[in-house]
């Protein structure tokens, strides 16, 4: 899953994307724990904002399926005490991490 996830990260910055949905890999039928699922996200976005904070990424969006309460719960919880320490995704870049 982190593997996937820093792959759709560096393909859309060497392609010059502006913005990224990721979706949460696995919460579904897959049964990973919904703190896992966002925990990584959040983790992977952090570490490619530290990595690359002259990408034209700007919009990072967490997608979850809104009927799945437990994940949006997390992921909200997790968006408002991780930022992104700098770059992509953080409001010095005047990008956006939103779940």
């Amino acid at each position: 899953m982190r593997d996937l996830i820093k792959s759709c990260l560096e393909m859309a910055h060497k392609s010059s994307r502006k913005s990224i949905a990721i979706p949460a890999i696995g919460t579904g039928n897959l049964r990973v724990p919904a703190v896992t699922a966002c925990w990584v996200m959040y983790d992977e976005v952090d570490k490619f904002s530290q990595n690359n904070a002259a990408t034209s990424l700007t919009d990072i969006r967490c997608v979850v399926y809104n009927k799945d309460l437990r994940t949006i719960a997390v992921c909200s919880l997790l968006s408002t005490t991780r930022s992104p320490t700098r770059g992509a995704g953080s409001p010095g870049h005047g990008g956006q991490l939103t779940p």
